[in-house]
């Protein structure tokens, strides 16, 4: 893996000869790709820290562009966010010196690191991706959600492209597009590919439609969970009339893939489930979709945690079974309405 190869290269000072090699060929293929006819695009290359710090690395680029004849504006140079910041005056001047011959800067990982947010404005970068380990779980893990939510902030605050890595599900793509991510990488739309199949991938032209990235459009959008399947049905006929879109799930983790793919109003959830209290997991909805509006229907509470959840905002309105379907569809169309005013708001 990469993390055990290149500290070996480094140690051993082959990164400059391996480093120089990917620069030039990546600068090649790209070249010959758009003699090829495909529309101009940015090709990406990492360095590593003893690249980015070599005294002639502004002098190699300038060969290695000349030599290929790619236009600099189409090769983009990724410096992790450690080695930005190691010295970040000294980064700041190899940064403008390689922004002058019109190459793209990005910082990569961004977040695995220190980051000084002085020195991040004045850096001359483009682009902030952000690691593949807050995508990974962001789905339903509340504190890699917040960390997905700060980076896009910071870089649309400091007016800079946000691109995740790692996407590896639909889930997370619908999640990172909603919070406002310009662009995605990972193997939800390919796997790492030799240049011949690139070539093959670049000629059919494929492209993630709109309509499947964006969330469904909200439509009163109910989510019903619990881990019993003849509950689940009994809610579905009582409210089936009412003309809500009803989702069920029997799981959290199901439940929190159909919130990342839809708009949810409303979610309606048992508190004695096999993988979660009800009352952890419409917490962790409560940080995750603050404007869902949250429910518990139960006859296995524990009244001191339905209190606290209560109390922490985490439940709008508490309700036993067997319950009142008159109750059940009043209190359900009261938490729309609630939902819609919230966002109406907004």
């Amino acid at each position: 893996m990469p993390a055990e190869f290149i500290a070996l290269a480094e140690e051993s000072d082959l990164i400059f000869e391996l480093g120089e090699w990917v620069l030039r060929t990546a600068c090649r293929q790209c070249k010959a790709w758009q003699e090829m006819g495909f529309k101009p695009g940015t090709i990406a290359v990492n360095l590593s820290a003893m690249q980015f710090t070599e005294k002639d690395l502004k002098v190699l680029l300038g060969h290695i562009l000349d030599e290929s004849k790619l236009d600099p504006q189409f090769l983009e140079l990724e410096l992790t966010e450690s080695v930005s910041m190691d010295d970040p005056e000294k980064s700041i001047a190899i940064m403008v010196h390689l922004r002058k011959l019109g190459i793209t800067l990005s910082i990569d990982d961004f977040g695995t690191g220190y980051s000084n947010l002085s020195y991040l404005k004045r850096f001359p970068v483009g682009r902030l991706k952000i690691d593949r380990s807050f995508v990974r779980d962001l789905v339903e893990d509340p504190h890699d959600l917040a960390i997905c939510r700060s980076i896009i902030a910071i870089a649309k605050s400091l007016r800079l492209e946000v691109i995740a890595e790692g996407v590896e599900t639909i889930s997370q793509l619908k999640m990172l597009h909603a919070e406002g991510c310009d662009k995605i990488q990972g193997y939800y739309f390919s796997t790492p590919l030799p240049a011949q199949d690139c070539t093959s991938l670049l000629e059919r032209d494929i492209s993630l439609p709109m309509e499947s990235i964006r969330r469904q459009s909200y439509a009163r959008a109910l989510l019903v969970v619990d881990d019993e399947v003849n509950i689940l049905s009994a809610i579905r006929r009582t409210l089936s009339r009412s003309g809500y879109q009803i989702f069920t799930a029997s799981h959290a983790t199901e439940a929190f893939e159909i919130l990342a793919k839809h708009q949810i109003g409303v979610v309606l959830t048992d508190h004695q489930m096999p993988d979660v209290l009800g009352t952890e997991l419409l917490e962790k909805v409560s940080h995750m979709f603050p404007n869902t509006v949250r429910i518990m229907l139960t006859g296995h509470a524990n009244l001191q945690s339905v209190t606290q959840a209560i109390n922490q905002g985490a439940i709008y309105k508490f309700l036993v079974k067997p319950w009142d379907n008159d109750e059940l569809e009043k209190t359900v169309l009261e938490a729309f309405e609630k939902f819609e005013a919230t966002t109406k708001l907004q």
